[in-house]
C-alpha cells in the first residue's frame, strides 16, 4: 500500500542531499522535516531519542522552538522526539504518582522494538507543548507503516489509542484509525 510516508522517502533524500533553510514557521504539516537517523533509546512508550547525521541534526538546530536545548544533545547529535497521534500512559513522569503499570508496560514494549542503533526515518511536522518535535518514526527495515511505524505498532499492541486531540496524523490517519478499532 503506497501512502504519503512512503512517497515522502523520495523527498527525504532530496532534503538530506540539499541544503536546508528551515525556520520555525516552516516546521508544519505542509513543510515537515524529513531525516534519517538511528535510535539511541526509547525514553518511554511514546518518546524516543534519535541520533542524527550532522546535516539532519543541523535542520533541527535551525528550528527555533521553545525549550529546544532540553531535547537536543549537540555532542551526540541527538534529539528527543514525541511520536505523533499516540499517547501512552506515563512511566517516567516527574510526578511519580502519575506513573502507571500500563505506562511501564508501554515503555518496555517500546524499548523492545526501538533498540539502540536501529536505523529509522523521521517525518516531523510540529512542536509539542513541551518543546519536542512531533514526528512519525519508521523503522527503516520495514517498508510498510503497519510493520515499522512506531506509533502504529504502539496502537496495534494496545498501548495507546489513536489520539486526534491536536489534529489528525498527517501521514497515517487512515492506518491509525483502522488499528484503533
Amino acid at each position: 500500500m503506497m501512502n504519503k510516508f512512503m512517497l515522502s522517502i523520495g523527498a527525504l533524500w532530496a532534503v538530506l542531499l540539499a541544503p536546508s533553510q528551515v525556520s520555525a514557521s516552516e516546521l508544519s504539516i505542509s513543510s515537515p522535516i524529513y531525516a534519517e537517523g538511528r535510535i539511541y533509546k526509547a525514553a518511554d512508550g511514546d518518546t524516543i531519542r534519535i541520533n542524527l547525521p550532522e546535516k539532519s541534526f543541523s535542520q533541527f538546530q535551525r528550528v527555533d522552538y521553545p525549550r529546544a536545548i532540553e531535547h537536543m544533545n549537540d555532542r551526540y547529535r541527538s534529539i528527543l522526539v514525541r511520536l505523533g497521534g499516540v499517547n501512552a500512559k506515563e512511566s517516567v513522569h516527574y510526578d511519580s504518582r502519575k506513573n502507571t503499570k500500563e505506562g511501564r508496560d508501554a515503555s518496555e514494549f517500546m524499548k523492545g522494538i526501538a533498540t539502540k542503533g536501529r536505523p529509522v526515518l523521521l517525518a516531523c511536522w510540529d512542536v509539542g507543548d513541551k518543546g519536542r518535535p512531533i514526528c512519525s518514526v519508521q523503522l527503516k527495515a520495514f517498508s510498510e507503516p503497519e510493520q515499522g511505524d512506531l506509533g502504529a505498532l504502539l496502537i496495534k499492541a494496545g498501548y495507546s489509542e489513536y489520539v486526534t486531540y491536536w489534529g489528525e496524523h498527517p501521514f497515517h490517519h487512515d492506518l491509525y484509525k483502522q488499528l484503533d478499532n
